[in-house]
């Protein structure tokens, strides 16, 4: 016969765990929406910094859609509250995970969220600051001999947003592949395997999200030099595993 008292206990702590997820979910959308509505009401000062990418001030964009101009706004309201939040974002994530793991496991992952943070911050800027302008330039003088730029403001700045976006995280993926391998979860065998799995599934999704093939091209060689990173340092901690082994077998 079936314990129901024990299936209730057992359903407990899940249950448990689930309203702490949402109710870490609810706080954060509740603070990433709250900050977009303020965001959104100094959204024009954003299009003018992005607009400073390429050093011409004076560049002028149009929408051409009754709706372009707004969900511009909104979009990079959207992406400037992520930018921002994120060492917030990264705590819930860590207080969610962390008490149900072992205190090696805690402080692994700890450190791989306080490293996340400002490589993302970092990938953002050095993109605004040194990328975009180069690809900005590179296109709009390709055709100036022939024909002049019409632009739309809503795939212009999403394109420099979403570019510096997707190069912030880009920064910040060798610190989750470094800590699975820390811990033992991650195989370097695994990823010789998934490298190329890997490296094409970021880059068709970034693909879609910016819709632009120049910004996929221009990922493609960091995103393969920083996996290529995470994969010799997956191994070489995973050779000091093996010889602390080797030199005390009765310990993990």
């Amino acid at each position: 016969m079936i314990n129901r008292t024990s299936l209730q206990d057992t359903d407990q702590p899940v249950l448990e765990h689930l309203a702490e997820l949402r109710r870490r979910l609810i706080v954060t959308l509740a603070s990433v929406i709250v900050l977009t509505a303020v965001i959104y009401t100094k959204a024009f000062l954003i299009v003018e910094i992005l607009k400073k990418s390429v050093g011409n001030q004076g560049l002028e964009l149009a929408f051409f859609s009754l709706t372009g101009a707004f969900v511009l706004r909104v979009k990079l309201s959207f992406i400037a509250s992520l930018i921002t939040l994120s060492p917030f974002i990264g705590y819930q994530l860590f207080a969610f995970i962390g008490p149900g793991l072992t205190a090696k496991e805690r402080k692994v992952l700890l450190s791989a969220v306080v490293y996340m943070v400002p490589c993302f911050v970092l990938g953002v800027v050095l993109s605004y600051a040194a990328v975009v302008p180069v690809v900005l330039h590179a296109l709009l003088t390709y055709g100036n001999s022939y024909m002049n730029a019409a632009l739309s403001g809503e795939e212009y700045l999403s394109f420099i947003a979403m570019l510096c976006v997707v190069f912030g995280l880009v920064f910040t993926l060798p610190f989750p592949l470094i800590a699975l391998g820390k811990l033992g979860l991650l195989r370097s065998s695994w990823m010789k395997k998934a490298r190329v799995s890997v490296v094409f599934s970021v880059l068709i999704g970034e693909g879609l999200l910016a819709a632009d093939v120049t910004s996929v091209i221009l990922l493609g060689v960091p995103l393969i030099l920083i996996y290529e990173i995470s994969l010799r340092v997956v191994i070489r901690m995973e050779k000091r595993r093996e010889a602390a082994s080797l030199s005390h077998p009765g310990m993990e």
